[in-house]
């Protein structure tokens, strides 16, 4: 152990991949990976995918104001029954 809670020290020298659960392949990132990531951003936007998540959203947060206004309404309804019931009217 190192001092560092409880992690065991790593092999001297940078290391590129190692294996994960199961034997997968995890791989850490370089300038060359983030220096791509605009790039699959670029191209994602161009095929849509990012405009379909934007308009999902937009659309549920729409859903969900409308929802929001009919609860309102239903208490305004509920409230001004109980204020006639209190009165007598």
């Amino acid at each position: 152990m190192n001092g560092r809670r409880g992690v065991a020290p790593t092999s001297s020298g940078p290391s590129r991949s190692w294996r994960g659960p199961a034997g997968s392949a995890y791989r850490h990132a370089d300038a060359a990976d983030v220096e791509r990531e605009p790039a699959a951003r670029a191209h994602a936007q161009q095929v849509g995918v990012g405009t379909q998540l934007e308009v999902r959203d937009a659309e549920l947060k729409l859903t969900q104001a409308q929802l929001a206004r009919d609860n309102a309404l239903v208490d305004g309804n509920e409230a001004e029954s109980a204020l006639r019931r209190a009165t007598g009217g």
